[in-house]
């Protein structure tokens, strides 16, 4: 077979790893648990690239170049159960392309985009059957969701012309509640246990217009937000 080439892990959960590793020129979506020998390729014959994001130890999410009949080739979310063969496009239907970033259960965070390039966060209320609903305020320019855990849905979006701030829905799909912290240039939710945030905030710009990421941690108010 082709050898590979590198590999690369994007998320992990319930004693499962994933990522993709990348055979000649395409990436492979790919799930282990816990060792080189585990890994099982999640690809299937009519993705031209794909890669897995998240998982909770029994689904996985991420993306996958396909040719649409009706658009080209474009990418699209998919979820699996674990093989090739169980390959799910979760992709909906008001969008062009998508992505999912991250899966509890049968819910799953990610990203929809328009044929402009534009993305709006997404919510899976329903991997089996695929049911998505569209996140994104009218008030925002773009948004995305990076996680789902319990009740809570997280991720970051700006309004035209302001920086990204970190915003937070809940799974009743309220929101999103902005929680950006004072005295940071911008802010993003990349991570929730259903209680607390994680994600990073970077400092005003200096002298030289450069901005410094800090780690930070949330507890659901952009008053709670502590720099790590």
């Amino acid at each position: 077979g082709v050898p590979f080439s590198g590999s690369f892990l994007y998320g992990a959960g319930g004693g499962q790893q994933v990522g993709f590793v990348i055979a000649g020129q395409q990436d492979v979506a790919t799930v282990w648990s816990g060792t080189r020998a585990s890994a099982v390729f999640l690809g299937t014959p009519d993705m031209v690239t794909s890669q897995a994001l998240g998982t909770d130890g029994v689904r996985q999410v991420g993306q996958a170049r396909i040719n649409d009949p009706f658009n080209g080739l474009v990418t699209h979310a998919f979820a699996w159960s674990g093989t090739a063969e169980s390959a799910t496009d979760i992709h909906p239907d008001f969008a062009f392309e998508s992505f999912a970033n991250s899966v509890r259960g049968n819910m799953a965070a990610g990203t929809a985009a328009s044929p402009d390039g534009f993305y709006n966060a997404v919510l899976w209320t329903s991997i089996s059957p695929p049911i998505a609903v569209n996140l994104h305020p009218l008030d925002y320019f773009e948004t995305v969701a990076t996680d789902v855990n319990g009740t809570q849905v997280v991720g970051y979006g700006y309004p035209d012309g302001s920086p990204n701030h970190a915003l937070l829905w809940n799974t009743d799909l309220e929101g999103p509640v902005d929680i950006h912290p004072d005295g940071y240039f911008s802010s993003f939710l990349i991570a929730t246990n259903g209680t607390q945030q994680v994600g990073l905030a970077s400092t005003p710009r200096d002298g030289d217009g450069n901005n410094n990421e800090h780690a930070m941690v949330w507890s659901s108010t952009s008053q709670s937000a502590v720099d790590l």
